[in-house]
């Protein structure tokens, strides 16, 4: 958990989206340095065009923890709004046979006390 104080400034906020082959962990590392570091808020997910049948599970990984963020299936969810930070390098999954998009925005923070920021 990354607990803000008066010494952190936010320097920018920048939005990106995320591409989830199907089946295949996408690594996003995060900047955690001695005077900088990064948030990432996570906002979105949606099947990509022509989505495949059945379900596409959404899952984020983080070492051996592994936490379901939900079920994409055409004709039913094509997209869910998630509303969560992220602090440190994760996995996220996609146990579909499509393309998922992720909606996120970072930050980066400076951090003007001596390591640990969080």
């Amino acid at each position: 958990m990354l607990a803000l104080s008066a010494s952190a400034d936010v320097e920018m906020v920048q939005f990106f989206g995320l591409k989830l082959p199907a089946k295949k962990p996408v690594h996003q590392p995060v900047v955690d340095e001695e005077q900088e570091f990064e948030v990432i808020h996570v906002t979105n997910v949606a099947l990509g065009e022509n989505p495949a049948d059945g379900p596409h599970v959404v899952k984020m990984r983080h070492g051996d923890q592994e936490v379901v963020l939900g079920t994409l299936q055409k004709g039913l969810v094509y997209q869910f709004p998630l509303d969560f930070c992220i602090s440190q390098d994760v996995d996220f999954v996609n146990t579909g046979e499509q393309v998922q998009k992720h909606t996120s925005m970072t930050s980066q923070h400076a951090c003007s006390c001596r390591r640990p920021c969080k």
